[in-house]
């Protein structure tokens, strides 16, 4: 049985994995000419996606306008251009500002609306970002960027809590070096640079690994 929480983990044949996803990071590709980030790179490209409330996790409008600030700071300090997805729970409002930075400021290169484009349109964030930030209300989609072997922070609001085996998972990805979390309140391009220098995205694909582990526990098959 694969699982990810560490309760259900325990006894025989049992694993922890990573939350599946349908990706290869093999058939992704990665951002054209650029190396793996060294410590200390600024991102020329970032990537990020966008949720909304789920769960215990809830946005404030101040949450949602820092972000969008810090979007933007990181452009005037850094020159860095993001790639910004929203999802269909993400609000009118905060999309209907993602629409208009896009059109009148260079910060974002291009933004990804599902209300137009559709589920399953991630390709070009996933293939252009150097680094992606996510907000923290999914940990699905947190666990999507450390599958592709991205570095990844979530971003988080004022107002969240998790469930004990959510919050237990995302302390899993943390321990293992592939994420880290930040909160928006306080979010500045420096806190954001640590955060990535903390990160050892996966060294090889999720697949292979997670084939690695199962191969012991298979049945000898024989004739």
């Amino acid at each position: 049985m694969l699982t990810s929480y560490a309760e259900q983990a325990t006894g025989a044949n049992r694993l922890m994995t990573l939350k599946p996803s349908p990706l290869d990071p093999d058939t992704i590709a990665r951002p054209s000419g650029r190396p793996e980030r060294e410590a200390g790179a600024r991102p020329g490209i970032a990537g990020l996606i966008v949720g909304g409330d789920a769960g215990t996790v809830r946005y404030a409008r101040a949450d949602w306008k820092g972000l969008l600030a810090f979007v933007r700071e990181c452009f005037e300090a850094w020159g860095t251009r993001w790639i910004v997805s929203n999802a269909p729970r993400t609000p009118a409002f905060v999309s209907d500002m993602l629409a208009e930075m896009s059109a009148s400021d260079g910060a974002i290169a291009r933004f990804i609306d599902v209300r137009t484009a559709g589920p399953g349109t991630l390709g070009p964030l996933f293939a252009q970002s150097e680094v992606i930030l996510c907000t923290g209300d999914s940990s699905t989609m947190l666990s999507e960027c450390v599958w592709l072997q991205r570095p990844v922070v979530a971003v988080t609001p004022r107002d969240w809590v998790l469930p004990a085996n959510e919050a237990s998972y995302r302390s899993w990805l943390a321990q293992k070096g592939w994420t880290r979390e930040l909160p928006i309140a306080d979010l500045h391009p420096a806190d954001l640079l640590a955060a990535l220098d903390a990160i050892k995205p996966l060294a090889i694909n999720p697949l292979d690994a997670l084939a690695v582990q199962i191969e012991p526990l298979l049945p000898v098959l024989t004739d």
